[in-house]
């Protein structure tokens, strides 16, 4: 897709431009009449996958055990760790625990549809040249909005991704492994900071057991981040399908 590479990108402006090329290759391998085979080979590049799902849970089980091991570590107000980051990255990962199980209650209900979705749009977009009067042209519009309204979560033309897996904690989980390669967590001295040490400098006056404690924790947010990557990565999906369904509505209404 050319402009379309975040989740608010999707509008009619936006889909309008990327309908143009669309069109030509949906009518190359889905020519009307609209056939279920050859819709569903096309909108195969869209499934959720059951193994997403599971990567998602995994994901989400994880959270809360490692922010317990935040907050035990924000209580034990040890000089050896940087309280800022601690708190900034409790938050991080208490604030992803929302949007995760909205993702997964998104995710699924999507997924159940998905298999009976392809047999639904064939029939709805194969009916649009044919619609004459103004009552079937409603009617058909109001089926449209149904299936529009269900990939969107949202009644207008335009993703809701806000309250879901988003670019937010994609770019904040992604920050946070890198800068937690860096030591993050621990507390750099004045005399660190001004001499520009890395956290290869100063692991040898951190105690072993207080690496590997922050190194566990590092593993998990990994692991966390690998949720958050496959839900950001279905959203998009659904994002591009919908751009996928705007195409073939221009075209079928335009005549076929």
């Amino acid at each position: 897709m050319l402009y379309i590479h975040a989740l608010h990108n999707l509008t009619s402006k936006t889909a309008d431009v990327e309908s143009v090329y669309l069109i030509r290759d949906i009518k190359d391998k889905t020519p009307y009449p609209l056939k279920k085979e050859q819709m569903t080979n096309y909108f195969a590049q869209f499934v959720l996958k059951d193994e997403e799902e599971k990567t998602m849970r995994n994901s989400l089980a994880l959270v809360e055990p490692t922010l317990a091991k935040m907050r035990a570590l924000i209580l034990e107000k040890n000089d050896l760790h940087e309280s800022v980051n601690l708190q900034r990255t409790e938050q991080i990962l208490s604030d992803v625990t929302v949007s995760m199980n909205k993702n997964l209650d998104y995710f699924n209900e999507i997924f159940i549809w998905q298999m009976s979705f392809i047999a639904e749009m064939t029939i709805i977009f194969n009916s649009l040249p044919k619609l004459k009067t103004r009552e079937e042209k409603v009617a058909g519009n109001d089926k449209l909005n149904v299936l529009f309204q269900r990939v969107l979560r949202n009644d207008k033309f335009g993703f809701n991704g806000f309250d879901i897996v988003n670019e937010r904690q994609v770019e904040e989980f992604k920050a946070l492994h890198e800068s937690m390669l860096k030591g993050y967590l621990f507390h750099y001295s004045l005399e660190e900071e001004l001499r520009k040490a890395s956290f290869t400098d100063i692991r040898s006056r951190i105690p072993a057991d207080r690496l590997k404690e922050v190194e566990e924790i590092h593993k998990e947010i990994l692991e966390i981040q690998k949720g958050i990557n496959i839900a950001y990565a279905a959203n998009m999906r659904m994002v591009n399908l919908a751009l996928v369904m705007y195409a073939y509505v221009k075209w079928l209404n335009s005549g076929a």
